[in-house]
């Protein structure tokens, strides 16, 4: 077992602790076989049935058959790939059951959602927190993200729902024990919250397709997603049911961005805001991401491994997007995307919002702008402690100019210096 700092990062002393001690009996007390763990989500909840609106078996079989076979796990990593694993899995049972118990609130669309996409560090999540200042929009802030179904449906009940304190430990949870990565996601109960969990469900985040599960991330990149949409729409229909009426769903995550064709066949009154900034930059951080999320799971985690992957999944993503763009599909759906520069939303924010929301059709009351005025008149970015460089991952600055030129000349953006 390693016990060295990643790239100066050194992983909390309670997660060393564990690895430690337990690793002798690791993978005989906390196996990742897939009909164990679909079984423990049965148990937890009492149902039975995941639903077919999107793959389960197929793509649980082959995760856990990677996780065994083709990545060394710590024993920390085994408890995390378990519980990563199993909670979608009671959320999808109690979201199956609702669809049967409650199918009038299934009838309800999902009405012209506005999904932010673009790459990490790009301001979707400043873009994201700032709009979501505006009421009229739903969203689903993190404490909701743990557990957007509960058992016996959708009800909240009086008082203060009880999924905010259960928010509010779990936080302070990873704070203890993911410190470098609730930094870098910055992570707060309250805060609206990527859709991410949801997708995880159907197996369509980038929870493990990222690339160091290889047969999954194989499975990931070449499977067809749209039923995964499907099954998104589903839990937004479930969770509007406890909103007031007339709202429209605000939605952010990394993973639409490779998605667009699934996302917009599947929600086809849709709009995408799509924030653009130098891939580069963005890589960095998401590289130093992955290595506090990485560093978690795996014995020997190594740094210019996870910064190949980084920059294979940015060059991926942006051509998948470019692609569908470019496309006839993309073509007809042209005046469904909004364009952001990162410079033009730091300048201007809320500038940006207004443009924003004239596309879509809509204009921010007075309470919302003085609201969303206020949030970006505190808000003054967010720097993860750990500082990485290119070098650190092994990567070269004139190879990624090169491999990112056609986004560059697509949509006009300026490379970031210094």
């Amino acid at each position: 077992m390693t016990a060295q700092p990643i790239g100066g990062y050194r992983l909390p002393w309670l997660v060393r602790s564990i690895n430690r001690l337990l690793d002798p009996v690791g993978t005989r007390l906390w196996p990742v076989e897939a009909a164990e763990l679909a079984d423990r989500a049965r148990a937890r909840t009492g149902l039975s049935d995941f639903g077919d609106l999107a793959p389960f078996e197929e793509p649980l079989e082959i995760l856990c058959r990677s996780a065994n076979q083709e990545v060394e796990l710590s024993v920390f990593g085994r408890l995390m790939v378990r519980r990563l694993l199993a909670q979608p899995m009671v959320h999808r049972l109690r979201l199956t059951e609702l669809t049967a118990r409650r199918p009038e609130l299934f009838e309800k669309p999902v009405t012209a959602p506005l999904f932010v996409v673009g790459m990490p560090r790009s301001g979707t999540t400043f873009l994201h927190r700032t709009m979501a200042r505006d009421h009229a929009w739903y969203h689903m802030p993190f404490w909701e993200s743990l557990d957007p179904i509960p058992a016996g449906g959708t009800a909240r009940g009086n008082g203060p729902d009880p999924r905010i304190r259960a928010g509010e430990r779990f936080v302070r949870a990873m704070s203890w024990t993911f410190p470098g990565f609730v930094d870098s996601h910055e992570i707060a109960n309250d805060e609206p919250e990527e859709e991410m969990p949801l997708l995880d469900a159907a197996h369509v985040s980038l929870q493990f397709g990222f690339g160091y599960f290889p047969e999954y991330a194989r499975w990931y990149t070449d499977a067809d997603h749209s039923g995964g949409y499907r099954l998104l729409r589903q839990y937004l229909q479930a969770m509007q049911a406890g909103r007031p009426e007339g709202g429209r769903w605000l939605l952010k995550t990394p993973t639409h961005l490779e998605m667009l064709r699934p996302l917009l066949t599947v929600f086809d009154d849709a709009t995408v805001v799509q924030t653009h900034r130098d891939p580069i930059s963005s890589l960095v951080s998401l590289a130093a991401l992955s290595t506090f999320s990485t560093g978690m799971l795996l014995r020997n985690p190594n740094l210019h491994r996870i910064g190949q992957l980084c920059a294979d999944y940015i060059e991926r993503a942006l051509r998948s997007m470019v692609d569908y763009r470019d496309s006839a599909a993309g073509i007809v759906n042209g005046d469904r995307f909004v364009d952001v520069a990162f410079r033009e939303l730091v300048s201007d924010p809320i500038g940006t919002v207004t443009r924003i929301s004239s596309a879509v059709g809509h204009e921010p009351d007075d309470t919302a702008m003085e609201e969303m005025r206020a949030f970006t008149a505190r808000a003054d970015g967010h720097r993860s402690k750990q500082r990485f460089t290119m070098e650190d991952f092994g990567l070269d600055e004139n190879d990624l100019r090169e491999r990112f030129k056609f986004y560059y000349e697509r949509f006009d953006v300026p490379m970031d210096r210094g």
